[in-house]
């Protein structure tokens, strides 16, 4: 037995032996009706790696040595009055594991009206045991005796059971949550790496094109060489195909990032559709725990006109917790976001606004760019990268086939709409 084992048969052992001093005398006699033997049952059931017959037999050892010694102290009876007193206690709990090993209780504890029905039978048969080791059977009106003793193995047996299932259905529970809450960030996980995935394959795209056009010269160049002094022409040659094998390296790099990560996120388990509910309650819950890590006042709601299918979640999570994530950013202390969502025949709306500082009306045709930005960290002196609305718009335009616009007036609201293909967001138009 582990020490785990042990420090747990200890502790079921303990709590049997002073839940066993909580008793009633029905019969005005030293036998009692204790509820340590509920603590006892629903404890053996929980841990089925403890030994029955150990732990029944050193309970009953326990509860002895335990009330000898409180009544000893008393110094009402003397030590042979004790023995005889509180030695057939400790039988009934030896009796008790002995019927439930026999009938196998653990093997049916899945079966309520067997389990039941074992439980009784041992808690009455223990009882019966311990009337008759005492010799009080006889001073005890037989119906009164039988019906007591039932009535009671059948309210304990019962008790306990009860009480086992509520454990189990709290535990059960507890890991549901954890588990709902575990596949909720991995479903914003998956969604921020498949994001990462189309960017990068936005870049193999670029990088495709500069090597094109950076060997179109070196052939250019390679063809006309008559306005260039030769060594010169031999030197930019040099330069460009070196550029052009470089950029080939990257794309191959990427092609082996591409494919590890996507067998890093696989599907299994997953379905492809998912009901927008499910997506965007995945995506409050994420939204509100951002929020109270930044210790902003602010509330985000998501207003919705009817549920309908998502093939093609991955990139809009994506979309949409970059674009709130940016409208909480830019409100300073208090404020509000709020997520609009209208799905129509052809397209599907999302509307993210906000009431923060906005944008200036000179950045909104810019903010798009490729690195512009106007976040800094007065913290750290760090200017974001500005890459987060570039890749909004790319996932937009060519993943979701749909477009961003944007309106802001500073200090009062900034708003932005997307619209994306119904046909590829929820018929899945293209292979995530």
């Amino acid at each position: 037995m582990t020490i785990k084992n042990k420090t747990l048969l200890f502790i079921i052992v303990l709590a049997t032996t002073i839940m066993g001093q909580v008793y009633i005398k029905p019969f005005n006699t030293d036998f009692r009706i204790s509820i340590g033997i509920v603590i006892l049952t629903v404890l053996l059931l929980r841990f089925q790696e403890i030994p029955v017959m150990l732990t029944c037999g050193l309970t009953g050892i326990s509860i002895f040595i335990f009330r000898f010694t409180l009544d000893y102290l008393s110094q009402i009876y003397a030590a042979n009055e004790l023995i005889g007193k509180h030695f057939p206690s400790a039988l009934f709990y030896l009796f008790f594991g002995m019927i439930l090993v026999t009938l196998k209780f653990r093997e049916v504890v899945s079966k309520p009206v067997l389990a039941l029905v074992i439980l009784a039978i041992a808690d009455v048969s223990a009882n019966t045991m311990e009337l008759i080791i005492r010799g009080d059977l006889g001073s005890i009106h037989p119906e009164v005796a039988s019906i007591s003793i039932v009535a009671t193995g059948v309210i304990r047996a019962l008790t306990s059971y009860v009480l086992y299932l509520s454990e189990k259905f709290y535990s059960l529970l507890i890991i549901s949550k954890e588990q709902r809450a575990k596949y909720k960030e991995f479903v914003m996980m998956r969604a921020n790496i498949k994001s990462e995935i189309f960017f990068m394959q936005k870049s193999m795209e670029d990088i495709e094109i500069a090597m094109k056009e950076s060997f179109a010269v070196y052939r250019a160049l390679n063809e006309k060489q008559d306005g260039l002094d030769q060594q010169e022409v031999q030197q930019m040659k040099n330069k460009l195909l070196g550029i052009s094998k470089g950029i080939h390296e990257i794309k191959k790099d990427y092609i082996r990032i591409i494919a590890g990560m996507g067998n890093v996120i696989p599907d299994i388990g997953f379905t492809k559709y998912k009901n927008a509910e499910e997506i965007f309650s995945i995506l409050q819950e994420v939204t509100e725990k951002y929020i109270r890590k930044t210790g902003k006042s602010i509330t985000f709601s998501i207003e919705i006109n009817r549920d309908f299918p998502i093939f093609y979640y991955s990139p809009l999570l994506s979309v949409l917790n970059n674009l709130i994530v940016n409208a909480i950013d830019a409100i300073d202390h208090m404020g509000w976001v709020r997520l609009k969502v209208v799905e129509n025949l052809e397209t599907v709306e999302f509307t993210v606004t906000d009431n923060g500082k906005g944008i200036k009306p000179k950045h909104l045709e810019a903010i798009f760019n490729p690195g512009f930005s106007t976040k800094f960290d007065k913290r750290t002196g760090k200017m974001s990268t500005g890459i987060g609305l570039t890749h909004v718009k790319h996932i937009v335009e060519k993943s979701l086939l749909g477009n961003i616009s944007v309106l802001s007036q500073p200090d009062q609201f900034t708003k932005f709409h997307v619209v994306v293909s119904r046909r590829v967001l929820c018929v899945g138009g293209q292979d995530e």
